[in-house]
């Protein structure tokens, strides 16, 4: 049997129907955080993480098989340098985890596509029940909460 690999997912991957769809054989494990790590949107429109000292990125961690990280591989454009895969340490409520990390090539500040930090909102809370205090920290990229410019 094919063994499994630990996956943490900080954004629209965190939505468990998109998972089952993308990676049928992936199993949720628990809410973990990447410590060290910031979230961001970056000019694609997507999310990613940076290291950032003393800065946590709250996430969802997976166990997918060996044809789920092609599929991940694959849809996260890792071929055409869209994003790099990593091994990071995560923090779960049981102690520290290995896990695979996809990180976006382009760094660049950007704002999110429409509907997509909807989702990440959506899912975050409801579906994972992460804290409220990183809620406040995904909420800052939705539409709404954009100040005008001057």
């Amino acid at each position: 049997m094919p063994v499994s690999t630990q996956y943490f997912a900080y954004g629209s991957n965190m939505d468990v129907e998109q998972m089952a769809h993308r990676c049928p054989d992936a199993k949720k494990i628990s809410v973990a955080t990447l410590v060290d790590y910031r979230f961001a949107i970056n000019d694609r429109g997507v999310a990613t993480v940076i290291p950032t000292r003393g800065v946590n990125t709250e996430g969802v961690l997976w166990s997918i098989s060996p044809t789920d990280k092609v599929s991940l591989d694959r849809y996260e454009g890792v071929k055409s340098g869209l994003y790099d895969c990593e091994h990071v340490q995560v923090t779960t409520a049981t102690g520290l985890e290995m896990a695979l990390v996809y990180i976006a090539t382009s760094q660049q500040p950007g704002q999110a596509r429409p509907g997509y930090m909807e989702n990440i909102v959506r899912v975050a809370r409801a579906d994972h029940g992460i804290a409220e205090a990183y809620m406040q920290v995904l909420e800052q990229y939705l539409p709404e909460a954009k100040s005008p410019s001057a």
